[in-house]
């Protein structure tokens, strides 16, 4: 090397720096390829979810729509089967409950002739007003990210729960996924 002009040095590290760029961009690229369509198979999963809330309490019927639009916002197939149960009857809220869950999920992989598009997409549960999310469904998405969650094709990006009993002005959750999920035919977009 000590033979090697000034120019040398300069056009040997250059190389080096493009190669390395390269290289970079190469597994940015590789890893980006999970943005093209694939396909996947609609797999039945069948819940038995229990509720015990220590703050929030739920209805037969909340714990129903509130499935309902978690299972949506998960990519589940249209129409899922939801019984809710609870421990005071039906319309009072109750601190016990939970919900019979028979559905369907979108799982990499194909059968030629079930095979249907998806891709994975970035999905985000905190406060949404949009969704009937709320500060309190804490406890609810604490429970679910151990039960209904991984029957889902999902990578956890960031799960943060501070559920504190009987302090729902300190509660605060975050669980953000990416889920492997349909491709929308009827807008020939992805959802």
């Amino acid at each position: 090397m000590a033979n090697l002009s000034y120019f040398q040095k300069v056009t040997k590290h250059w190389a080096v720096v493009l190669v390395g760029v390269a290289a970079v961009a190469l597994v940015v690229g590789s890893a980006r390829a999970d943005d093209s369509p694939m396909t996947g198979v609609w797999k039945p999963k069948e819940l038995q979810f229990s509720y015990v809330g220590m703050t929030t309490f739920y209805s037969c019927s909340g714990i129903e729509a509130k499935l309902a639009t978690i299972l949506s916002q998960l990519g589940a197939a249209p129409k899922p089967i939801i019984f809710g149960y609870c421990d005071s009857g039906t319309g009072y809220p109750s601190r016990i409950g939970g919900a019979h869950l028979k559905f369907s999920v979108l799982e990499p992989g194909s059968k030629a002739d079930q095979a249907i598009f998806g891709h994975w997409q970035k999905v985000t549960f905190e406060r949404n007003p949009r969704l009937n999310l709320d500060d309190g469904d804490c406890e609810l998405f604490e429970q679910l990210s151990k039960t209904l969650i991984p029957l889902f094709s999902v990578r956890i990006i960031e799960a943060k729960f501070s559920c504190v009993p009987r302090d729902i002005t300190s509660y605060s959750y975050k669980l953000e996924l990416e889920v492997f999920m349909p491709i929308d035919e009827r807008r020939g977009v992805m959802r």
